[in-house]
């Protein structure tokens, strides 16, 4: 039996990881922000440890480390899944905004994470993963912070796994493609700057109207599936959309990846629109 801690449990991917993982017979620690607020099948399996865990919290943080290590013991594997998205322009988004979405999906995992590795290093083994996205490999418009956030995540986790690979723990960066969550549908920054009002109500759209992403409890188990394997990468992309998407991403031309990014955020007309104004 493994010991699981899954931030972000409440709800998506962490939810469907915790499932998964308890349904298992694995020992799962499920971090959530709000306690009150969990799913009766976290709340009630045998399985599963709810933990209080705010990622942006270093009190939270060392809290969960102490009651985990005077439980079921610190975790073999540690799945770094809390994340947050505020679509909209880059201009649009204000400091607070731009400081939460950074606070949760590179500071947050970097915190969790440091407060994680003593235990695994005094052990000389253990899993760290991110949970990252496709965000991190293009910059499409009304994602750019989500998507700096991302990248970020992804390059400090490359530094993460060459430093620790010599110690026995291991780093796998999971690349999410189209999920289905609420994870999109806070749009809007709220400056409401005139040039962008139209891109804005088009990518509102684009989100309410949005085929819905592969089925979360998918993903869970393809990911485990992934990390009990014995010759994964550190990129890891999961299903075989997403890892057809990743790779084409990675060798499109400039100019490609700018037809691809208009195309995918639903601001073709927009951009064409504003194109033939000016001339």
């Amino acid at each position: 039996m493994q010991k699981i801690l899954i931030t972000g449990a409440a709800s998506g991917i962490g939810l469907a990881l915790s499932r998964e993982y308890a349904s298992m017979g694995h020992f799962v620690y499920a971090g959530v922000r709000n306690i009150e607020a969990v799913p009766t099948e976290l709340s009630d399996h045998k399985n599963i440890m709810l933990l209080q865990l705010d990622v942006t919290s270093l009190d939270d943080i060392n809290s969960a480390v102490l009651k985990m290590e005077q439980s079921n013991g610190s975790p073999d594997i540690l799945i770094n899944n809390a994340g947050i998205n505020l679509p909209g322009t880059v201009e649009e988004c204000s400091q607070e905004n731009l400081s939460k979405i950074f606070d949760v999906n590179l500071f947050g995992a970097i915190n969790v994470t440091k407060a994680i590795l003593p235990s695994m290093r005094e052990k000389g083994n253990g899993t760290i993963v991110m949970i990252s996205s496709l965000s991190a490999a293009i910059g499409l418009p009304m994602d750019g912070p989500y998507a700096a956030s991302k990248a970020a995540l992804n390059n400090m986790a490359e530094s993460l796994y060459h430093e620790l690979k010599p110690l026995g723990i291991k780093v796998c960066i999971a690349i999410i493609g189209s999920v289905a969550t609420n994870l999109n549908f806070k749009v809007k920054y709220g400056l409401n700057i005139d040039d962008y009002k139209i891109a804005n109500d088009l990518f509102l759209k684009k989100v309410k109207n949005a085929e819905p992403g592969s089925d979360t409890q998918n993903v869970a188990q393809e990911l485990i599936a992934k990390l009990q394997g014995s010759n994964r990468s550190l990129f890891c992309p999961i299903g075989e959309k997403t890892i057809n998407q990743y790779k084409t991403i990675k060798f499109l031309h400039e100019r490609d990846r700018e037809e691809l990014a208009y195309e995918v955020s639903g601001l073709n007309n927009w951009r064409d629109k504003i194109n033939q104004n000016r001339k």
